[in-house]
């Protein structure tokens, strides 16, 4: 199954000075469907900076379908390409504001 732009998935990826498995939001996914772009989300808040980064409030009405657990935000500054096997567990998808916001904020 080919993965969605907004759909949320597991990946182990490299943040800063930090390698391991975070979740990660497909941005978008190359024609023929070996590569997608993703951008990776932290729980770390204290970093969240609003003129660079989506937060992914759990107070949110769609925060339930994304998968995960607290508060969050992507990157747009923490792109990555990677071959769609790397793609772990799916956790869920932006759906309803959080789409729309995600959207607008890609561009």
């Amino acid at each position: 199954m080919t993965p969605q732009r907004g759909e949320i998935y597991l990946v182990r990826a490299q943040w800063r000075e930090c390698v391991d498995i975070r979740p990660c939001v497909v941005v978008d996914v190359e024609p023929h469907g070996a590569v997608v772009l993703v951008a990776l989300i932290s729980a770390a808040i204290e970093l969240y900076v609003p003129q660079q980064h989506l937060l992914i409030a759990a107070d949110q009405p769609d925060f339930r379908a994304t998968g995960l657990r607290r508060d969050s935000y992507c990157s747009g500054a923490e792109m990555v390409r990677l071959p769609i096997q790397r793609l772990g567990k799916r956790l869920g998808r932006l759906e309803g504001g959080l789409a729309q916001a995600f959207d607008a904020w890609i561009g």
